[in-house]
């Protein structure tokens, strides 16, 4: 039994200390790059590929009602 609580308490002491590690890394890598993040450039980008995005979406609804028999 004391394997047991051992690997939890590793298990959650890991998950945390990555989970809190990674968000640490987010926020340097965002005020790295704030300049660009802030640019039109970053704006326009994330537009088209939200349209892209969407195209998909629209691809995969059809190619899964076709599938289903509905069209």
């Amino acid at each position: 039994m004391g394997v047991g609580v051992y690997s939890a308490a590793a298990f959650v002491s890991g998950f945390y200390v990555f989970l809190v590690g990674s968000k640490i890394l987010v926020a340097i890598i965002t005020e790295k790059y704030s300049l660009f993040l802030k640019s039109r450039t970053y704006i326009y980008l994330l537009k088209v590929l939200g349209v892209i995005l969407l195209l998909f979406a629209f691809s995969f609804l059809r190619e899964g009602l076709e599938l289903s028999g509905v069209i």
